[in-house]
């Protein structure tokens, strides 16, 4: 997927180039794990409206 943000047809090139620290990745599966988990926790009712 990153590959193919950056344009590149081959996954070397994205190895080469996409130089991925860990600390902003774990920041960002934190946040999808905070709403995630506030979605499920939501009542029913109020996940229904945030839908319509």
């Amino acid at each position: 997927m990153i590959g193919k943000l950056l344009g590149h047809r081959d996954l070397k090139s994205t190895a080469r180039y996409a130089h991925l620290k860990k600390e902003p990745i774990q920041r960002a599966v934190k946040g999808i794990d905070l709403k995630i988990s506030a979605a499920l926790t939501l009542p029913r009712e109020t996940l229904e409206a945030t839908i319509d």
